[in-house]
């Protein structure tokens, strides 16, 4: 969802609240219910809000397919005007330095709702998703958790370094 500028102008404080049915790389299993406010706070504009939503990805240890359930996530991003957006990276540069918001370009006069969700949603996913509480078909993680070397290894104990 875009939200032009000009109508959060007028109002100063404008809520939203729709469906996201499809993201970029995201294997979505119902839509993204999203709800949330956008205000003006002098050349800023904040974004904040929640979101809820179930995605399907695979399981790290066994490759099975695990539904993760990303209930009630909030977000939250601060859209800039083009310039100072550009100030900011140029200051990211030099400085070395960040501070605690997500700053985002406004382009078009428009601001992107659908990607600081998508951003957030990424963040709020497990880093190594996994089967709960154990994998059920543990075959495969059993056959290569002796204390013996790995078959699949076997090839790189025969490589010889010559100096």
């Amino acid at each position: 969802m875009k939200i032009k500028l000009s109508e959060i102008d007028v109002v100063i404080n404008k809520k939203f609240d729709y469906t996201i049915s499809k993201l970029e790389d995201i294997n979505l299993i119902e839509d993204i219910v999203v709800e949330g406010n956008i205000k003006k706070e002098k050349n800023e504009y904040v974004i904040f809000g929640k979101y809820s939503t179930k995605i399907l990805t695979n399981c790290v240890r066994c490759l099975s397919e695990v539904i993760i359930d990303l209930n009630e996530k909030e977000f939250l991003g601060v859209a800039i005007s083009k310039k100072e957006y550009e100030e900011y990276l140029n200051n990211l540069e030099k400085n070395m330095i960040m501070d605690d918001k997500d700053y985002l370009e406004i382009e078009n006069d428009e601001i992107d709702i659908d990607e600081i969700v998508r951003q957030q949603l990424i963040l709020d996913m497990p880093q190594y998703p996994s089967c709960y509480p154990e994998c059920e078909d543990e075959t495969y993680l059993k056959k290569y958790s002796g204390e013996e070397t790995d078959s699949r290894w076997a090839g790189l104990m025969n490589i010889k370094i010559n100096n």
